[in-house]
């Protein structure tokens, strides 16, 4: 075989060196805005153990967009800047970090990420799930998720007894996060959800999945991807997508390199414990520490779907609103509140026709899980709770008025409260998007018509709204408020799940009583209100 030559002009080879140069510089901004990428997404999780009010427990998320979109100078310069990372990392206590890798992954997908921890001087462990990686154990034998996360599960009871880690769950890898949430809370410092399936009590990690891929039903059935170890007489023992499918659902990012590494390291993804039923309590998963992070050009998981996990609004699962109440409560009281209030039907859909099915029997009190929960997380956090129409009042808080909804819409109610006496008023309610853009605030804070207002009772009043629902048939409008006895707005969150932090200066009333007197300038001699109850 001979060589072959060409001959070029000397515009052409500038030509193409400058192409070249181009490609190459591409190439660096890409590599480089990768990293960036990854140490946003790491610096963003590690970030959550110093900032509570940015913890999720079902009111904050973290968002990462695509690396297309971004540039360094868009980035704070902590991310940006990688020699600030170790100072930033000086006052984290728990150093140990455990990554549970996704569907049909293992430990080798986090090798990036590995790498990174290291280099900020964290300590960082992969773990290959069973049948995963280089786990050797056929997945076709994989049926549980108990199985599944068997070294997950073993690697946490070997842990010694004062030690804890960090989880960094991805993917499908998030409900073996959840399963030893539930059943080893106390090896766990936090769980972080990196775009992962964070279900809720009586959920199968398939059921996230459900949007992408159709019911589990009917995917059971139909779908061309499942495998039969058994034999295609048996039911479908796991997943295995094709390089086509896997690349649109996992690597519509990744670097040539990463695609052509995952092709030859997929393995086929276990059925049974994609379709595992999970009980999750409040006792015990619902006191995690969970964060989750975003990432909005996934395929898997859109991000929608990752938008319903993390804003869990009150759902028909009683159990999963009470764990979501409960981890709020937590939220609230370990960013100093002392009173915290809850919306009115908190713990079930605000729809008549699942009223009866959420009933609690309150002549049974062993019977009434949202009472318990409330009674035993305001004793264990030492706060006072009003629990939507549950109220509790407590003399340390002066005296504590309560209404519904509806209430607010009459100042007999607010009138008589503060002639009994009354320093704050808590209204539960949910008000639609109609009536709540016109009256919500404003029948809060002063008269209009017929309303209750905190100027015109010097008192204060404190709202609590459901956060929106999107996909609901009733559209909530939200904007939980503090108002102060000057009709002032203290405190005010938007349509979205929050934690809601304001003080009660009851100091603040009496000034306001004193520098305009309404009570003693009232015409008692030409109109009386008349308290029909008297003073209970």
């Amino acid at each position: 075989m001979g060589n072959r030559f060409y001959c070029m002009r000397e515009r052409d080879i500038r030509e193409n060196g400058k192409r070249s140069k181009r490609i190459e510089r591409s190439k660096r901004r890409s590599l480089l805005e990768e990293e960036l990428l990854h140490r946003q997404a790491l610096s963003m999780a590690i970030q959550q153990h110093q900032q509570l009010s940015q913890r999720f427990d079902g009111s904050m998320s973290r968002r990462i967009g695509s690396t297309s979109s971004r540039r360094r100078n868009d980035l704070p310069d902590q991310l940006a800047n990688s020699k600030q990372l170790p100072e930033f990392l000086e006052n984290i206590k728990t150093k140990k970090i455990v990554l549970i890798h996704g569907e049909g992954f293992g430990a080798w997908c986090w090798y990036k990420t590995i790498a990174l921890l290291e280099e900020t001087g964290l300590v960082p462990t992969a773990l290959d799930l069973t049948g995963s990686g280089i786990d050797l154990t056929d997945s076709n034998n994989v049926t549980t998720l108990v199985d599944y996360s068997k070294p997950l599960i073993d690697y946490l009871e070997n842990l010694p007894e004062d030690e804890k880690v960090i989880l960094v769950g991805h993917s499908a890898g998030g409900a073996c996060v959840s399963y030893v949430l539930e059943h080893l809370p106390t090896k766990i410092a936090k769980a972080v959800f990196l775009c992962a399936t964070m279900i809720s009590d009586g959920q199968r990690p398939f059921d996230v999945f459900a949007e992408e891929l159709g019911s589990a039903e009917l995917f059971t059935q139909e779908s061309k991807f499942l495998t039969y170890g058994n034999g295609k007489d048996k039911p479908a023992t796991g997943i295995m997508f094709e390089k086509e499918q896997m690349h649109g659902l996992y690597f519509n990012q990744s670097p040539t390199k990463d695609v052509a590494l995952a092709m030859v390291s997929m393995r086929p993804i276990p059925l049974g414990p994609m379709m595992d039923k999970l009980t999750l309590t409040p006792e015990k998963y619902g006191t995690s520490r969970r964060f989750y992070i975003q990432t909005l050009d996934d395929h898997a998981l859109s991000p929608d779907v990752q938008e319903k996990l993390v804003r869990l609004k009150v759902t028909t699962e009683k159990s999963a609103n009470i764990i979501n109440a409960r981890s709020l409560i937590q939220a609230a009281a370990e960013q100093g509140a002392s009173l915290i209030l809850l919306p009115e039907m908190w713990n079930c859909p605000y729809s008549t026709d699942m009223f009866a099915k959420f009933a609690e029997d309150f002549n049974d009190i062993d019977s009434t899980l949202s009472l318990l929960m409330l009674s035993e997380v305001a004793s264990s956090l030492g706060v006072t709770i009003t629990g939507g129409s549950i109220p509790e009042k407590d003399a340390d808080f002066g005296r504590i008025g309560i209404g519904i909804c509806h209430d607010i819409r009459f100042p007999e109610l607010a009138m008589t409260y503060s002639a009994r006496g009354a320093h704050l008023i808590c209204y539960p309610g949910a008000f639609n998007t109609s009536t709540g853009a016109a009256l919500w605030e404003l029948e809060q804070r002063t008269r209009q018509d017929d309303s209750a207002s905190a100027v015109d009772n010097q008192l204060y009043v404190a709202s609590c709204s459901p956060s929106r629902d999107s996909a609901s048939s009733y559209m909530i409008w939200g904007h939980s408020t503090v108002v102060g006895p000057m009709g002032e707005i203290n405190a005010i969150t938007g349509h979205e799940e929050a934690v809601l932090i304001a003080e009660i200066d009851y100091a603040a009333i009496q000034r306001t009583r004193e520098s305009l007197p309404l009570e003693s300038q009232r015409r008692n001699d030409i109109y009386q209100f008349v308290d029909l109850l008297g003073e209970s």
